[in-house]
């Protein structure tokens, strides 16, 4: 499973959750979700969103972990 980890970049620009918000159009739930781990089932167009906010490949924020099946 991929999940969408931006800890450290976020961490390293002490971005807020308000500023992803309104500067790449993102909901309020998705961006919580990306701040909390959880946000496991996206869409590609989201994290290329992202991606380009934080100035990095989206391969820079991707983690593959493994499924809890």
């Amino acid at each position: 499973m991929l999940l969408v980890n931006i800890y450290k970049t976020h961490i390293k620009r002490k971005i807020t959750q308000a500023e992803i918000v309104k500067t790449t159009g993102l909901s309020p739930v998705t961006v919580n979700k990306l701040f909390d781990g959880k946000y496991h089932d996206f869409k590609f167009s989201s994290v290329e969103k992202l991606a380009k906010f934080l100035g990095c490949s989206v391969m820079d924020i991707l983690v593959e972990a493994p499924d809890n099946n």
